[in-house]
């Protein structure tokens, strides 16, 4: 059922809605991540294995100068890609008056292809992680980060830094100070309700390590400690999220612990709560309000 829906909303997304941002970073960002941090993060970043929907964001941006915005990332989810968020981009860019200077997006994932289980590597975290402190350094600005779906525990654990669960290490210390609001929407931080059926922890999605099963060690890392993701915390849910779920072993998964303010809609499905809420999420990462 996740695939199907999931498949459903890239369709939907490419079918409607026409991109406004390059193909894949600009030359002048991924000339600035190369000299800063090697051939290698510039590659990942890039993620050129991808084509168009691989990464995107930059612009003609000049390194080291401040944008006049706080430059947004956003973090897609499972079977899902960079390409996959310009939508959300194109809003911001039409709606908010935001350049691709200020907009950016990386596909964590296996090279040459998208992410098609749960289990989140310690690989994903560190891709997002690497991106946070590239786009606050290149533009010399705290960032936003939307994640939307399992991105959002990826996203959680880039910023949380310390050890991966499966071993490996994202290096010492938070990534606090270079967010100013981090929204996490429709995300499974609790854990995915059909991991919670009988026989899922055989399915590597539901894995006890690094799965979407309730109690998950990579979970209960990411909820150990609260307000690490930014200075402004908000997630976003809805009662009609049957994906992820709502409640997941007697907690709310779509909640952020600490968060500063949770927005819930009524019915809305995961899909739609991801896609049709473009003005909510533009209002909390820039008034901190919902109106």
């Amino acid at each position: 059922m996740f695939k199907i829906l999931t498949l459903e909303c890239i369709f939907v997304l490419r079918l409607l809605f026409g991109s406004l941002m390059d193909a894949t970073i600009s030359d002048s960002f991924r000339q600035f991540i190369r000299s800063r941090y090697g051939r290698n993060v510039a590659d990942l970043l890039a993620r050129d294995d991808l084509g168009d929907v691989g990464s995107y964001g930059g612009g003609d941006h000049v390194a080291g100068q401040k944008t006049s915005k706080y430059p947004v990332i956003f973090v897609h989810g499972m079977l899902t890609s960079a390409g996959t968020t310009q939508t959300m981009a194109s809003f911001f860019q039409s709606s908010g008056g935001y350049s691709e200077e200020e907009l950016y997006a990386t596909t964590f994932g296996p090279r040459g292809s998208l992410v098609i289980s749960g289990a989140m590597d310690c690989q994903y975290s560190q891709t997002i992680r690497y991106m946070i402190i590239a786009v606050s350094e290149y533009t010399n600005s705290p960032v936003n980060v939307i994640a939307y779906s399992m991105g959002v525990p990826v996203s959680r654990k880039a910023i949380l830094g310390g050890n991966c669960v499966e071993g490996g290490d994202l290096g010492r210390g938070t990534l606090t100070q270079y967010v100013n609001t981090f929204l996490g929407v429709a995300g499974p931080n609790n854990g995915a309700l059909g991991c919670s059926l009988p026989l899922a922890s055989f399915l590597t999605t539901c894995n006890s390590i690094n799965g979407l099963r309730c109690g998950s060690a990579f979970l209960s890392d990411i909820n150990s400690r609260q307000h690490y993701e930014g200075q402004y915390v908000y997630a976003i849910q809805s009662t009609g999220d049957i994906t992820v779920g709502t409640t997941v072993c007697g907690a709310q998964t779509s909640v952020i612990p600490g968060a500063n303010y949770i927005l819930t809609f009524e019915g809305l499905s995961h899909i739609q709560v991801c896609t049709l809420t473009g003005e909510q999420q533009f209002n909390l990462v820039t008034k901190h309000s919902v109106n």
